[in-house]
């Protein structure tokens, strides 16, 4: 009688912690999803992507069942695309207004070097040579360094990870009391 009590306050407390971590589970994903989404906007909008980066991150190393997929397929998961292209365009606005103020400064220095002219007619080839000598290339900005893949830990102790261990010891005490208690009901046949 007593191992029969024991063995249904095991399945009772068994199926709570089976409950109670299939829950923690779903909801570790739930949360790095939100966090993903939120560095998402964060970057769409020009945010402190430094801040929800690491928010994401840290959480992700610290559960499990967190890692980042993403719905298109894109490889690495998360990119900050927003940042990426601002940096992009500021590079380029940057090259364009030193370029464009490139001319100005060709041309005063060609006439100062070839003050007589017909119609500047000398001045051409100087200021060609000074435009193609002094033009301003954009600098590479590598895409490398805003794309990441964070990986979760195949086990935490957060409330999933420890939540699956108290359920497996659980599940194995259940078990061994149903086992024995089927011994002692095929010795108690026997005996009879």
């Amino acid at each position: 009688m007593r191992l029969r009590i024991t063995i249904i306050v095991l399945l009772v407390a068994f199926t709570a912690s089976f409950g109670i971590t299939t829950h923690a589970y779903i909801d570790n994903s739930k949360k790095s999803k939100a966090l993903y989404d939120i560095l998402l906007a964060t970057d769409a909008a020009g945010g402190d992507v430094e801040q929800a980066l690491r928010d994401l991150r840290t959480y992700i190393y610290n559960h499990m069942n967190t890692t980042i997929g993403s719905p298109t397929g894109i490889r690495p998961p998360i990119q900050l695309k927003g940042t990426y292209d601002r940096l992009l365009a500021a590079e380029q606005a940057r090259v364009k207004q030193v370029n464009d103020d490139l001319y100005a400064k060709a041309q005063i220095e060609c006439e100062r070097l070839i003050p007589k002219g017909l119609s500047g007619g000398g001045r051409v080839s100087c200021i060609t040579e000074y435009v193609s000598s002094n033009t301003t290339k954009e600098k590479k900005i590598p895409e490398s360094l805003y794309k990441f893949d964070f990986v979760a830990p195949f086990w935490s102790a957060d409330t999933a990870g420890l939540g699956i261990v108290v359920t497996v010891l659980l599940g194995i005490a259940l078990m061994y009391n149903i086992i024995s208690y089927r011994r002692l009901l095929f010795h108690a046949r026997i005996s009879s």
